[in-house]
């Protein structure tokens, strides 16, 4: 025999030799090893089920590889939404010259267009009814009609929308305190701001009346 193949007889002779005569401690590093390797091969084929699942769900039948959108919107493409709801995307309005622009790239093989938006139907928050509670009673007035109770009524609703006026104009106040006016948002907060600051004022509410109650002149 070579010498090759006795060094090779010699290390099994020795290896089956350990693995005799520790049986318990083989068993529990086999068992070790057989369960690493378990984990390993079980782990890996649950990712790239789960990877090839998405990847087959999401742009095949949503995304695609590659999405593309107007440059002038105010938000980033998200195709499920971002903690402030939908992106605020710019439609683009001739699909025909984007889709012949990247009918010419190379490896695009199929482009579809696609839309992106939402909807929300609201029945009026608190300062909408306490409005068109005034509104009714301005309505009235318009219409000659004259009463103690219709008196009541419009004295009342004008007192409760001011008093929200003076609330909200407390919480613009401190909101005014953690807004960078200098961004897009701080220039339409100090608008409001404007338009709020006009409503407290008395000539805004004597006019009013006078409108109200179809008094002509100051």
């Amino acid at each position: 025999m070579t010498p090759k193949r006795d060094s090779v007889r010699i290390l099994l002779t020795i290896a089956f030799r350990n693995l005799l005569a520790a049986p318990v401690r083989t068993a529990i590093l086999g068992g070790i090893i057989l369960l690493g390797s378990l984990i390993v091969v079980v782990g890996t084929s649950v990712l790239d089920s789960i990877d090839r699942g998405m990847r087959t769900s999401i742009q095949g039948s949503l995304g695609g590889q590659l999405q593309l959108y107007d440059g002038r919107s105010e938000d980033q493409l998200a195709l499920y939404g971002g903690m402030t709801g939908e992106s605020r995307l710019e439609p683009i309005e001739d699909f025909s010259v984007v889709k012949a622009a990247l009918e010419k790239v190379p490896g695009v093989k199929q482009i579809v267009p696609m839309g992106i938006d939402q909807a929300m139907v609201a029945t009026g928050n608190a300062f909408d009814l306490a409005l068109e509670r005034l509104r009714n009673d301005v309505r009235r007035l318009e219409a000659g009609e004259r009463g103690p109770e219709l008196e009541r009524s419009y004295t009342a609703h004008v007192a409760h929308v001011k008093r929200m006026i003076e609330l909200l104009a407390a919480d613009y106040a401190q909101a005014a305190v953690i807004v960078d006016l200098d961004s897009k948002e701080g220039a339409e907060r100090r608008a409001e701001a404007k338009s709020l600051t006009r409503v407290r004022e008395p000539e805004f509410w004597e006019g009013f009346d006078r409108l109200a109650r179809g008094v002509l002149g100051p």
